[in-house]
C-alpha cells in the first residue's frame, strides 16, 4: 500500500514526536508498505487564501506556487493518508490544518448532493483512506479529542474518503501498525 504521512509537528525541540513517526514509517516499510513522509514545517507551503484560483484559473492546481502541490500529487496516488500533529491548543499545528486546506483543488467547484448533504464533486475516481495520529499536550482531554475527529471526519467526508481512526502516540508502534495493516 502506498502510504503519505503529514508530520505536522511546527518545531524541532520535541524529538519525541519526529522519532516515533520516523520509527512507524520504518515499521511501516518493514510491513511492506511504500511510505513517503512529509515534515510540513520543512515545507514552503503558503496559506490557503480563499481566492478560489485552483478552481477557475488553475484548475486542480493552486495558482501560488508553493510545495502544497507535491503533497496533492502524493494524496490522490496514496492509499492511505496519515495526518500526524500534537494537540496545540485544543487543536492540530497551523502546519498540518494549513495543508489540509490546500488539498481544496483536488475536488471541482460543483456541487452535488450526498446523504442529505452538499458536497464538492470529485475531480478524480479514487481517494485515500485517512486517518489521524495526535500526541497529546498535558492539557489535552476527551472533549478536545473528540472535536478534532469530528472535523477531521467532515474533511475525509468532503474529500470522498472516510476516516478509518484516530490514535495517539502513546499507543505502541506495533498497535498502529496493526490499523494500517487492517485497512
Amino acid at each position: 500500500m502506498k502510504i503519505s504521512i503529514l508530520n505536522g509537528h511546527p518545531g524541532c525541540q520535541n524529538l519525541h514526536f519526529d522519532t516515533f513517526i520516523s520509527d512507524l514509517a520504518e515499521a511501516l516499510r518493514m510491513s511492506g508498505h511504500w511510505i513517503e513522509t512529509f515534515v510540513l514545517r520543512d515545507m514552503n507551503i503558503r496559506y490557503c487564501e480563499g481566492c478560489l484560483n485552483c478552481w477557475i484559473k488553475t484548475p486542480g492546481e493552486c495558482s501560488f506556487k508553493d510545495e502544497s502541490q507535491i503533497i496533492r500529487r502524493s494524496f490522490v496516488n496514496a492509499d492511505f493518508v496519515l495526518f500526524a500533529s500534537p494537540i496545540i491548543m485544543g487543536f492540530t499545528s497551523a502546519l498540518l490544518k494549513k495543508s489540509i486546506d490546500k488539498l481544496i483543488p483536488l475536488l471541482y467547484p460543483n456541487f452535488d448532493f450526498s446523504n442529505s448533504e452538499v458536497h464538492h464533486v470529485s475531480r478524480y475516481v479514487k481517494y485515500p483512506k485517512m486517518d489521524i495520529l495526535f500526541e497529546k499536550s498535558n492539557d489535552t482531554d476527551e472533549e478536545d479529542l473528540e472535536i478534532i475527529k469530528g472535523i477531521y471526519t467532515r474533511n475525509a467526508l468532503n474529500l470522498k474518503t472516510s476516516l478509518s481512526f484516530t490514535l495517539i502516540t502513546q499507543n505502541p508502534i506495533k498497535e498502529i501498525v496493526h490499523e494500517i495493516n487492517s485497512i
